[in-house]
């Protein structure tokens, strides 16, 4: 007869034992629902031979039943078809799936399905993966993504270097370019330092916080808006001034670069290539020097409002050996020349002697064959002034040029179904190759003014002699 209900306490402790029920006894419809409550049998009342193989199959327990304790199950279990599945030999849970292919498989038939770890209070999450591995670099988990089976991306946990307290840890980033094997992209080192393409950090005094390396050619990126600033700041606090005491910042309004120093600019390259030093733009009236990018004027730009002001210094082993004075209505070209910085001090006195070995000429440049000027051929003036003239006669160097340019890498690109269009261009660098070229002279013609102005003085000295002597022959 049919089960319709067992109270609580019916049934004693090993009241049912392994052939009480024979297999198949307990047909669908014996159980009804809810008609063995959650105190109906005492514990052990039941136990693992008291039903026997297939003795309530999968219909005969209608709606829920609670287990209070542990519930033992010998061989493979399955809820609801693949709702769960445990594989008993193989040591494998399948949610979704009756074929798990791991230790745990959630198998998902839609968007947003997955796992979920939540907590229901203000506490914290967390997943660990624990490996006792005993070397340093080694891998301790992965988290690996597979398009339809083909690992293409993954991140990864490994061991640092301090093999002996196992302590630091290094996190890696892996993905797949097409017809290629998955490989190391980015990593994030023990000491925090982000590495792009290369597992080798940059210089370690200040320069290893982002590494960014490639094969061929390499660099970053900063896209911002059309009327927005990308930046670069240099920051030793975290408010005020301090917060970018140094900085570079490109604005895409006027299309000006940006050089900044102690909080302020420093420097600019404006729209038409224009270095701005001291100043914001290119026209007059600005104090600063701007370098010109002006093909038809002037090339560097020096204004100030100070009467006497060196616009250009220059030094030799920290010594000033000259420079470009302005003054209201003029400009000097300057030279070292105190007293105090020679020695050796005596008068010329070949003057017109050397100045009659000197050959002016009149001659045009190969480069302009319209313009005709006079000067000398550097080589011939050499042997008279030397220190006006810079080089050799026929002096040669050597120059390195470009035989090839360099092929800049190019991706392969590809069709909607995978199928490459245009192959890949890889990168190969430009073939250098050296030559032998002119070594050209030149010549500073100032130098030559200590020697007409003693050949001019030798002259007039003779002039007035002729002049006394004439003078005497006139009046005898």
């Amino acid at each position: 007869m049919a089960l319709t209900q067992i109270k609580a306490g019916a049934i004693a402790d090993d009241a049912i034992d392994s052939s009480t029920f024979a297999d198949g006894s307990i047909d669908n419809a014996h159980l009804a629902a809810n008609s063995v409550d959650s105190d109906q049998y005492v514990d052990g009342s039941i136990d693992n031979a008291h039903l026997a193989d297939d003795a309530v199959d999968g219909d005969k327990l209608a709606n829920n039943i609670d287990v209070a304790g542990t519930l033992d199950v010998t061989g493979d279990l399955t809820i609801n078809t693949d709702a769960l599945f445990v594989d008993a030999s193989a040591k494998e849970v399948g949610i979704g799936t009756t074929s798990p292919g791991d230790n745990l498989e959630v198998r998902c038939n839609a968007d947003n399905e997955g796992i979920l770890i939540k907590t229901t209070g203000s506490t914290r999450n967390y997943l660990t993966m624990d490996s006792n591995r005993s070397g340093a670099g080694e891998q301790i988990g992965l988290f690996k993504f597979d398009w339809n089976g083909t690992p293409v991306a993954g991140i990864t946990g490994h061991t640092g270097s301090d093999t002996t307290y196992k302590d630091d840890g290094i996190l890696t980033f892996i993905t797949k370019e097409s017809g290629t094997s998955i490989t190391e992209k980015m990593r994030i080192d023990s000491y925090g330092n982000l590495i792009i393409g290369t597992t080798t950090g940059g210089y370690w005094d200040g320069g290893d916080n982002l590494t960014i390396a490639d094969s061929g050619s390499c660099g970053i990126t900063i896209r911002s808006g059309s009327s927005s600033k990308g930046k670069i700041l240099f920051s030793d606090a975290t408010t005020g001034d301090g917060e970018y005491d140094g900085y570079i910042q490109y604005e895409h309004t006027n299309r000006a670069l940006r050089f900044g120093a102690a909080a302020l600019e420093a420097m600019r390259i404006d729209s038409s290539g224009n270095v701005l030093i001291d100043r914001t733009n290119a026209t007059s009236g600005n104090n600063g020097v701007a370098f010109l990018a002006d093909s038809s004027g002037a090339v560097m730009d020096s204004d100030t409002s100070y009467n006497g002001f060196d616009n250009c210094r220059f030094r030799y082993n920290g010594t000033e050996v000259g420079s470009i004075t302005t003054y209201t209505t003029s400009t000097a070209y300057n030279t070292s020349s105190d007293y105090r910085l020679k020695e050796n001090v005596v008068d010329i006195a070949d003057g017109i002697t050397r100045v009659k070995q000197l050959s002016p000429k009149r001659f045009n440049f190969i480069a302009d064959d319209t313009k005709v000027v006079d000067g000398f051929l550097a080589h011939e003036a050499q042997t008279v002034v030397p220190e006006a003239i810079t080089g050799e006669k026929d002096a040669m160097k050597d120059e390195e040029y470009e035989v090839t340019p360099a092929v800049e890498t190019v991706p392969a690109v590809l069709d909607e179904e995978g199928e490459v269009v245009t192959p890949a261009v890889e990168y190969v660098p430009a073939v250098m190759s050296t030559r032998s070229v002119p070594d050209y002279q030149g010549i500073d013609q100032s130098k030559l003014v200590p020697l007409l102005t003693a050949a001019l003085q030798e002259a007039i000295t003779k002039i007035e002699t002729l002049e006394t002597k004439v003078a005497a022959l006139e009046a005898a």
